[in-house]
């Protein structure tokens, strides 16, 4: 006999599909859980609206980067994803350190390149 996983939802019971099993598993969540939240944190950083490239670094940037990684460290579970690539280029070069860190999450899986701006 098949095992077959069920989710209920406000149409009625639905068999859990192989990708959301897949998801739920690598997430942690419980496959008989009947209702999940996930939680995701994501930030813009804008190159040059309001203030000037080194003005947003300084403010903004530059701590957001170091955070997000020191969050990549602190919990396995955890993603950052970034498209602003003059951020994360002016990032290693003002903190070299950090390159090697970002280089073992990106290895992980837990950091992400999502676009070349």
């Amino acid at each position: 006999m098949d095992l077959v996983l069920v989710v209920e939802s406000s149409s009625g019971t639905r068999p859990l599909s192989p990708s959301e099993i897949a998801i739920r598993t690598r997430l942690g969540v419980p496959l008989d859980a009947k209702q999940v939240v996930v939680f995701a944190q994501n930030a813009h950083l804008d190159v040059d609206w309001q203030k000037t490239f080194d003005d947003y670094y300084t403010s903004y940037v530059g701590d957001i980067l170091t955070e997000a990684r020191q969050i990549l460290d602190a919990q396995p579970r955890a993603s950052y994803s970034i498209a602003e690539m003059a951020y994360l280029e002016q990032h290693v070069a003002a903190h070299p350190e950090e390159l090697a860190p970002i280089q073992a999450a990106a290895a992980r899986g837990q950091f992400h390149v999502v676009g070349a701006a």
